[in-house]
């Protein structure tokens, strides 16, 4: 039955037959609670016939499942878009998701919205992964020169490590500090 209701909420939902398509899909999570697809899917349904907040808890459902996924927190984000909880209480799966920057502007404006200009200036400052750590990068550094036997002067121990940008000397300011 559940595939049955998936399969009928997608096509409904594709030829824009929104209630019917809630339907099905409703139905389709009833069956398979954990069927994140079924959630995204009924989620998209219910915002398009503009039941935004009956989106929220599938979305949420979705988030705590997958904490990155960038599709579910940016519709998280527009359903709670009257509230700053909302925004703010996935801010930490924004800050290390894997964004575009069209995603971080999608976020920067949304957090605008909501009054939160310190988050907003600071999530435009901070590359999709989260924030550069250049002490646990320098803690790696010497970790690798330890289990090589290798000098930190050796270009081999920063051998696939992302030290664009200013990293590289955030990493040597830590080292240095550490001698």
């Amino acid at each position: 039955n559940h595939d049955l209701f998936l399969a009928m909420g997608r096509i409904r939902l594709e030829m824009g037959m929104l209630s019917p398509a809630i339907d099905a899909l409703s139905d389709a999570v009833r069956e398979g609670p954990t069927d994140l697809v079924a959630r995204g899917m009924l989620s998209e349904a219910l915002m398009r016939a503009g039941r935004d907040g009956e989106a929220v808890p599938h979305l949420r459902m979705i988030i705590d499942s997958v904490p990155g996924d960038i599709g579910a927190l940016r519709m998280y984000v527009t359903a709670s878009s009257g509230s700053s909880e909302g925004v703010l209480s996935v801010y930490d799966n924004i800050l290390t998701a894997d964004r575009s920057e069209e995603d971080t502007e999608f976020f920067r404006q949304a957090l605008i919205r909501v009054g939160e200009y310190t988050k907003a200036e600071a999530l435009a400052g901070t590359p999709p992964g989260g924030p550069f750590d250049a002490e646990a990068a320098a803690m790696e550094v010497l970790d690798t020169a330890y289990a090589e036997d290798l000098d930190i002067t050796d270009p081999a121990v920063y051998e696939g490590m992302d030290l664009e940008g200013g990293r590289m000397e955030a990493v040597l300011d830590v080292l240095s500090m550490q001698a």
